[in-house]
């Protein structure tokens, strides 16, 4: 994005925390965070089915195991993709 998402345009329009992918729906809604986003397209798109069950003990498994993706893998990709998008800049100077 060459920065635009650090300007205070952009947090205070699309993602306060000015950080990217932000979901803009057809009526001009925002969504951000990747998991409000993919719950938001399966609401939408298949409201009587897709991958969140209706059962209250299979959804909270389901909650559990997003949660783990979360709080567990979630951190370690993002330092990995950090370490080899730094290696990237480098290689490209």
């Amino acid at each position: 994005m060459g920065g635009e998402n650090k300007k205070l345009e952009y947090l205070e329009s699309m993602h306060p925390f000015g950080m990217v992918p932000v979901l803009i729906d057809d009526d001009g809604s925002k969504v951000y965070e990747s998991q409000a986003m993919a719950r938001y397209i399966v609401t939408k798109y298949a409201p009587d089915g897709g991958i969140v069950p209706k059962d209250l003990k299979k959804n909270a498994l389901f909650e559990q195991a997003m949660s783990i993706e979360s709080f567990n893998f979630h951190p370690y990709a993002l330092a990995l993709a950090a370490r080899k998008f730094s290696d990237l800049q480098r290689d490209c100077r």
